[in-house]
């Protein structure tokens, strides 16, 4: 049986002497750490983060999905160089581009296709804020 508890607790020493040798463990002190959040109150509601479930696997007391980020949404077709665009949801909010109004007059109907998208990609933002921040596990971590 290759999940037996026996050959999981075998792979996680293997896993552990291989991250041994290409990190310095002494460098992390958590008993420095003031409110080191250790109880499953702390974690509970963090993103992707299950605690105590049961799968035919066993029992699962601490299950850490891996984050997908998803990019920011993409201008509609003819807007493509009109607006100035953060792939990152903690940056800037989209902006026109003067560049590309040099060449084409700010009518009503760009400032409109501005504003649409500057609201698509607030939400987009807001969204994919929590996925991108780490998973914090100390009372004095902010994003």
């Amino acid at each position: 049986m290759p999940n037996a508890p026996r050959a999981l607790l075998s792979s996680l020493f293997e896993y552990v002497g291989e991250q041994l040798k290409s990190v310095e463990p002494r460098s992390y002190h958590l008993s420095g750490h003031a409110g080191f959040k250790r109880e499953p109150l702390d974690l509970a509601g963090l993103p992707s983060v299950e605690l105590d479930l049961k799968s035919d696997d066993g029992h699962v007391w601490l299950r850490v999905a891996r984050l997908e980020a998803e990019g920011a949404p993409k201008p509609a077709d003819g807007q493509q160089g009109l607006f100035l665009i953060s792939e990152d949801p903690f940056g800037a909010p989209p902006s026109l581009n003067p560049g590309a109004l040099l060449q084409k007059t700010l009518s009503i109907a760009v400032e409109k296709a501005f504003e649409t998208y500057r609201d698509r990609w607030i939400t987009w933002s807001e969204c994919e804020k929590p996925g991108d921040r780490p998973l914090c596990c100390t009372a004095n971590c902010s994003p």
